[in-house]
């Protein structure tokens, strides 16, 4: 299961905490087939469901703030490519979480070229979180090597994932076709232009 898809399961299962488990694994079903994704086994959506409702967030996951540095502090040399990152983030409509900007703080200096911190401090959160709720070891053999060999290999991960959970949520809040949405290849705003104006709506919902 692809770590964007655990995610998304997790934050509906907590964001619909009195819909059925059966009832929301069929809903999440087919919306992560609209979105051109494998999901996953019934039983493992609903385990998944349940995982997350008996497990709160972990503040790591929480929006990154200055107020985070009281509990999560940051080396000051750090801070600059931090609100760089903070501010291209907010610029892209997304968003950053403290366990993001605490991977900014540790890659800063190492990731080449500078302006790919983010999204390999995606990657690796996105990796951290993953061996966290997996109780698996957390091994960042692979990307590491995935670093140097080729950079843009995470740049390009993340705006895929976000990109698809952007169009989710768009689908989601206006009943409409994530699919169809998907293949206008516009921007964020526009699709969300576009679903909002009524077209390319899912069927049962017109």
């Amino acid at each position: 299961m692809k770590p964007s898809v655990k995610k998304l399961i997790h934050d509906k299962a907590r964001q619909n905490k009195e819909t059925l488990r059966l009832a929301l694994a069929t809903e999440l079903r087919n919306l992560i087939t609209e979105m051109n994704e494998v999901p996953p086994t019934e039983e493992t959506m609903i385990r998944e469901i349940s995982w997350a409702r008996n497990h709160p967030e972990n503040p790591f996951d929480e929006l990154w703030s200055f107020g985070s540095l009281v509990e999560y502090p940051i080396p000051s040399e750090a801070m600059p490519v931090v609100m760089s990152s903070y501010k291209k983030a907010l610029a892209e409509k997304d968003e950053l979480t403290v366990r993001e900007a605490q991977w900014i703080a540790r890659l800063h200096k190492i990731v080449d070229p500078p302006d790919l911190v983010l999204d390999w401090a995606y990657e690796y959160a996105m990796s951290e979180w993953l061996s966290e709720i997996t109780n698996k070891p957390f091994d960042t053999t692979e990307l590491d090597l995935k670093m140097v060999s080729n950079p843009q290999y995470a740049k390009d991960l993340r705006r895929t994932a976000h990109r698809e959970i952007a169009i989710w949520s768009i689908a989601t809040e206006y009943g409409a076709d994530p699919m169809e949405l998907k293949k206008l290849n516009l921007s964020i705003e526009e699709t969300e232009k576009i679903a909002k104006s009524g077209k390319y709506q899912k069927e049962g919902t017109r």
